[in-house]
Parts: structure tokens; C-alpha cells; sequence
């Protein structure tokens, strides 16, 4: 019996599997490219336009936050105009109150801000010098 199998098909033209390797590669790095300049174009678009964004982001959480109250005063029957000016009036109120209660503390920590930092070197000292020892080993 004569079994007659028919020819590989030529592979002229066909790319070799190295080359498809070669070429996958070339994809991904140019898609990782891709990416990486995307990002960094919505990150100067986000720095360039930083002066509408913050504070729309500041309205938007505020909005977020600020939304239980005034549904709070809508069920009590209170016009939406009022519960809105109560509830920023309340929070503005509420954030003066907190700030005032909170800078004797914060005029403290800045005159006690030198001695911290050098009670941490002090305290760092020890950690500094084993570093150093290390880095001056031969490798």
C-alpha cells in the first residue's frame, strides 16, 4: 500500500514562530507605552485644570455629605431654599468651631516642632550608624 501525504504548505511569507514571539512583544511594549502616555496626559490635564477641579470636587462631597440633612429637613416640611442655607450655615458654624478648638493645639506642636525633630534624630541615631556600617562592608 502507497500512502501519499500530502506537502507541508510553504511557510514563504508565513512568519516563524520566533517572529510572531518578536512581534507579541512589540505589541505589548507599544500598548504599555500607550498606557503610560495616557496617564500622564490626564495628569497634566488634571494639574492644568486643578483650579475648577478642587473645587468641584470640595461641592461634590459636600453635596454628598450635606444630602441626608436637607432630605431630613424636606421631611419635616421645610422649604428647600432654607434647609439648604441651614444646613451649609450649620457645617461653615460647625468647621469655624473645630478650627478655633483645635489652633491652640496646633500653635503648641509648631513651637515644640524642634525639639520633636531632634528628640527623633536622637532616637534615630543608633539606627543611622548600623546603616552606615552596612553600607560601608564590601559587597
Amino acid at each position: 500500500m502507497n500512502l501519499h501525504l500530502p506537502a507541508p504548505p510553504p511557510t514563504r511569507g508565513l512568519p516563524s514562530s520566533r517572529h510572531a514571539w518578536a512581534i507579541r512583544r512589540d505589541l505589548r511594549i507599544a500598548r504599555h507605552c500607550a498606557v503610560t502616555l495616557v496617564v500622564i496626559g490626564v495628569l497634566a490635564a488634571c494639574i492644568a485644570a486643578q483650579d475648577i477641579l478642587a473645587p468641584t470636587a470640595v461641592a461634590v462631597t459636600l453635596a454628598l455629605v450635606l444630602a441626608p440633612i436637607t432630605r431630613g429637613f424636606e421631611n419635616l416640611n421645610v422649604p428647600t431654599g432654607a434647609d439648604s442655607v441651614i444646613a451649609v450655615l450649620a457645617t461653615v458654624s460647625l468647621l469655624t468651631y473645630g478650627a478655633m478648638q483645635l489652633a491652640p493645639q496646633a500653635t503648641n506642636w509648631i513651637a515644640q516642632a524642634p525639639k520633636i525633630a531632634q528628640s527623633i534624630e536622637r532616637k534615630l541615631r543608633p539606627l543611622t550608624r548600623q546603616i552606615a556600617a552596612a553600607r560601608a562592608m564590601p559587597e
